[in-house]
């Protein structure tokens, strides 16, 4: 029997683990199409970095926030 009740690997922490990613994409997927992204993206980019050049990861993000915004201004 583990901490949380389900045994040591599933249950309820595998449930709100996903429940916290989802939020956590939601939100970053909210900004990026939003107008608070100028303000944001340089803590994600360095959040996204770790290991990688920042340049490439800012890229990558510029290219699906362009992409998110064309969906969200075609109603997608």
């Amino acid at each position: 029997m583990s901490l949380y009740g389900y045994g040591e690997r599933g249950g309820l922490v595998d449930a709100e683990l996903t429940a916290l990613a989802t939020a956590g994409a939601t939100a970053l997927l909210q900004q990026m199409v939003g107008d608070g992204w100028a303000g944001l993206r340089d803590r994600v980019v360095a959040l996204f970095a770790r290991g990688r050049d920042e340049t490439d990861v800012q890229e990558d993000l510029e290219e699906v926030r362009a992409d998110l915004v064309a969906a969200h201004d075609a109603g997608d």
